[in-house]
């Protein structure tokens, strides 16, 4: 036996029902494939946000959207289809960009949008509707010197 240590995976457990009065929370039944694996060599994964029912993954280096009960289908000419799934998780989407955070506690959302800090490229960022987009407007320099001399400091904007 060896351990093996996942920094990119997470795993889902059964639903917790008041309804029904069960508890499945402690529940984690291997032949259901509850576990999903991103790519390792975009870093571990920092935080995990819920948005519209799927979820927004971020790496050290990544950020992607995971689909909750849909997975997408491909067309011969390249557009794509989204159905249902069976699989909780069964979709990954990633966003365009090398974006990610070192710095979970930087996350922040409002309204429909979530902003970060990526302390690696010096910059602050906006994931909304149309992607992921810098929002350092006029203080690019600042942000690229600022971070850089304080890589691993806590950083939190609001």
């Amino acid at each position: 036996y060896r351990q093996n240590i996942k920094i990119a995976s997470f795993t889902y457990s059964e639903p917790y029902s008041q309804s029904l009065n069960y508890n499945g929370l402690n529940e984690f039944n291997l032949s259901k494939n509850n576990s999903k694996d991103l790519d390792d060599k975009y870093g571990s994964i920092q935080m995990i946000k819920t948005h519209n029912n799927d979820l927004d993954i971020l790496q050290e280096n990544r950020v992607h959207k995971v689909l909750y009960g849909k997975t997408v289908l491909y067309n011969e000419d390249g557009s794509s289809n989204v159905a249902k799934s069976d699989l909780p998780f069964e979709s990954v989407i990633p966003y365009s960009g090398e974006y990610g955070t070192i710095h979970p506690e930087s996350v922040a959302s409002y309204g429909n949008y979530l902003y970060w800090v990526d302390a690696k490229r010096g910059t602050p960022l906006r994931k909304g509707q149309s992607g992921i987009e810098a929002i350092n407007y006029g203080l690019v320099n600042w942000f690229r010197d600022y971070l850089k001399l304080n890589y691993r400091c806590i950083i939190i904007i609001y």
